[in-house]
């Protein structure tokens, strides 16, 4: 998938994509961050450490729910000492969604009911 795509059509920048899946009319992107970089004072003089996999729900494409599955890198950082997992762009700590399907959703809800903003998202 073209990176132009993810940026303009998704709302998704900052990222490379890896492979995207279907599974039962659900689309599955997958991601990771494209530069390597500490997440509190933002060095890039960082070591990694593993990783782990965040799934973010973002907007969908027709009926078809979108989800983005982004590689969240753990790096030590030299100049402040700290092992930490790389800051997302994409969405705020501890949400399950993207700012641009937050965007979508509001938009909605200001010309449509909340249920049927709920029932066309299927959220």
């Amino acid at each position: 998938m073209s990176l132009s795509v993810l940026y303009h059509a998704l709302g998704i920048y900052g990222y490379h994509h890896l492979k995207t899946e279907s599974y039962g009319g659900t689309i599955y992107l997958y991601m990771v961050r494209a530069k390597n970089r500490g997440g509190f004072c933002r060095s890039w003089k960082v070591i990694g450490k593993g990783y782990c996999w965040r799934r973010l729900r973002t907007l969908p494409i027709g009926r078809k729910p979108v989800f983005t599955v982004v590689r969240m890198r753990r790096f030590y950082c030299e100049n402040c000492r700290w092992i930490r997992y790389e800051d997302l762009i994409i969405t705020d700590r501890r949400k399950q969604y993207t700012h641009a399907l937050e965007i979508y959703m509001m938009d909605l809800c200001a010309r449509m009911t909340i249920r049927d903003v709920a029932q066309h998202t299927r959220l």
